[in-house]
């Protein structure tokens, strides 16, 4: 399995918790929340994995080198901010292993409990052209919602944060898509996977699935979903054993 890392973030509202480093670098208990998520990717089957880097990118490359416990790590600079989308499309473009491939592809500054091969085998049955991890949160006023068919899995409409709070299924910013994603794509270089290209998937004539973040297989996860670029999130990260025991 080959994964794309989205660790080029400013970082902003973390300013005031840690400076000079890249949001993806923060540190949890004194390592870095990258290569935290490192640690468990690498256990979960994941072989291939390239970082698109931007901001103080030097202290990303300087800390992995070109790879990390036996798998080849690989980067994608951005000169200037490209967007998600704009980040994905150059990494595989500039990647040709990862042409013909099935890509897990990811937010570098948030953890979610999944199991990156059951998630890749849903994908593949489904034969879509993306598929996006979800989960079911009992209060949402923070993210925009994702409908799709119980039966099917197959997404119908993507919805703003509801104005009241509601249990909703939201996406947590973890995707598979196909290598071929962006083929014919008309809209520049810079662009955003969620604004640009999923929330216009029926114009685009996009297939696109849910995964749901319980669906493991039977097996144990805690189901914990964290965006550690909040201060408050970031400070319970540093006690969560889902994260910690990946140090």
């Amino acid at each position: 399995m080959k994964a794309i890392l989205l660790v080029g973030g400013l970082g902003t509202r973390l300013q005031a918790v840690i400076n000079n480093v890249p949001k993806a670098m923060a540190p949890i208990c004194g390592v870095p929340f990258l290569q935290i998520m490192l640690n468990y990717l690498v256990s979960k089957g994941v072989s291939e994995i390239v970082l698109a880097v931007s901001y103080l990118r030097n202290s990303i490359i300087n800390h992995f080198g070109d790879s990390f416990k036996g798998i080849k790590i690989s980067y994608c600079i951005e000169k200037t901010p490209l967007g998600t989308g704009g980040a994905i499309m150059q990494a595989i473009n500039l990647h040709k292993s990862f042409r013909g491939e099935n890509i897990i592809v990811m937010n570098g500054d948030t953890f979610a409990s999944f199991n990156p091969l059951n998630f890749m085998q849903f994908h593949n049955r489904h034969k879509g052209d993306a598929t996006i991890l979800v989960r079911n949160i009992e209060s949402n006023t923070r993210y925009g919602e994702v409908i799709f068919d119980e039966t099917t899995n197959q997404i119908q409409n993507f919805q703003e944060k509801p104005p009241i709070a509601k249990q909703s299924y939201i996406s947590t910013g973890f995707y598979v898509i196909n290598s071929s994603f962006f083929e014919g794509w008309s809209g520049g270089e810079k662009f955003s996977i969620e604004q640009d290209v999923f929330a216009n998937f029926k114009t685009l004539n996009k297939n696109l699935y849910a995964y749901k973040m319980n669906d493991n297989g039977g097996e144990s996860f805690d189901s914990l979903f964290i965006d550690i670029g909040i201060p408050a999130d970031y400070q319970k990260a540093q006690t969560l054993p889902q994260i910690t025991k990946w140090i």
